[in-house]
């Protein structure tokens, strides 16, 4: 089920730098919420802030509350790896694993918490993954062909699929469609509409 967030007073730091300053927004379950600015205002910084992602710098930090459907994230004890379970992310460039299947990008996040899975039960989450991110019919008779083979526009959709395999509440979007032709970009929007049914989503617009 979506959840809704609540940031407050969040200001974000590299180290001396303050990126973000005093962010105080509420973000509807269910909605899609788009994060238009200037280059280097600090949306991206915003959006990796909302699943700790920018903690993966050297000495970023936040100050402030990002609550998602109550939970503060920052909260001590909160675990960063739990977190990005809860709230997936998928980037501005396409990033299919190149060494690895269609079928098995789909599943990367799952097995990387260690999920042991039954083929059955690994089949069905490819499909009803790919099909989520309107992609199963294109790739359903090739799902061991790489997943570097497809197009650009394709490898964005099948890395929406492997974000959404681990059923995330939120999904975070960092201008997915910036390096996609126009067709692809309006592809992509017409996915995220579908998707706000089910998921949070946040978007950094180009």
């Amino acid at each position: 089920m979506s959840q809704g967030i609540d940031v407050t007073n969040e200001s974000i730091y590299y180290g001396q730098h303050k990126a973000v300053e005093d962010v105080n927004v509420h973000i509807n379950p269910s909605s899609v919420t788009a994060l238009i600015g200037p280059s280097g205002c600090g949306k991206s910084t915003f959006l990796r802030s909302l699943n700790r992602m920018h903690e993966v710098i050297p000495g970023a930090y936040v100050e402030g509350e990002v609550r998602i459907d109550g939970l503060d994230i920052y909260a001590p004890g909160i675990d960063p790896v739990d977190v990005r379970g809860h709230v997936g992310m998928v980037f501005q460039r396409p990033n299919p694993f190149p060494t690895m299947s269609i079928g098995d990008n789909v599943l990367a996040g799952i097995r990387l918490n260690n999920k042991k899975l039954k083929k059955s039960d690994a089949d069905e989450i490819v499909e009803r993954s790919l099909r989520g991110a309107n992609l199963w019919e294109e790739v359903k008779d090739r799902l061991g062909r790489p997943g570097s083979s497809l197009s650009g526009g394709q490898q964005q959709r099948l890395c929406i699929a492997r974000a959404i395999a681990v059923q995330p509440d939120v999904l975070l979007m960092d201008e997915p469609c910036s390096a996609l032709d126009p067709i692809s970009t309006l592809a992509i929007e017409d996915l995220m509409t579908e998707l706000k049914a089910t998921y949070t989503i946040v978007i950094v617009t180009h």
